[in-house]
Order: C-alpha cells, then sequence, then structure tokens
C-alpha cells in the first residue's frame, strides 16, 4: 500500500499552495505591492519599510484569522463584475463626462 502511494507523487502535493522560493505566492505580492509603489515615486527606504510591515503583517493576519476571512473581506470591499453590472455600466459611445 505504501508503494501505490509514493508512486504518485504529484497526488500528494496538489493542496501545497504556490510557493515563490521560500514564501506563498500571496505573501510575496502583499511584500512586493507596496515596495513597487513606493519606488515609483522615488521612495525606496520607505518602500522596504513597508513591504516588511505588509508581509508581516499579511502574515499574522492569515495566521490569527486564516484564508477564508480574507477573502471574505477582499468580496465585501471590492466590486466584482456582477456588482458592476447591477450598478449599469456607463454606454459604449459615451467617452468622456462634462459636469
Amino acid at each position: 500500500m505504501s508503494e501505490e502511494i509514493n508512486n504518485h507523487v504529484i497526488l500528494n502535493h496538489l493542496d501545497a499552495p504556490m510557493r515563490i522560493l521560500l514564501w506563498p505566492a500571496e505573501q510575496v505580492f502583499a511584500c512586493m505591492f507596496p515596495l513597487m509603489l513606493c519606488i515609483a515615486v522615488d521612495q525606496f527606504c520607505l518602500g522596504i519599510v513597508s513591504s516588511f510591515i505588509a508581509s508581516f503583517g499579511f502574515k499574522s493576519f492569515k495566521e490569527k484569522f486564516g484564508d477564508g476571512k480574507l477573502r471574505a473581506i477582499l468580496y465585501e470591499n471590492f466590486p466584482t463584475p456582477e456588482k458592476l453590472v447591477q450598478k449599469g455600466l456607463p454606454p459604449s459611445h459615451v467617452r468622456v463626462w462634462h459636469k
């Protein structure tokens, strides 16, 4: 039986999260977003500090509440395509809005 399980190496890693080097991909994205944003506005030192804070905060939030809570918060606060359609999109022929 153990030989049969070892023959299917891929099946043992299906539930493992995607990793970039040693860190989970979502933690890397949480770290890189503030860094790239601060580099864009020419604040490299602030970007390094804010990326460490964001990475530590993201990791501690996930440990405390889990992945489901973060997804629920993102779903409630950011628009989905269904929410955009419910609000109504402007007509396609309108290019510029003036008051």
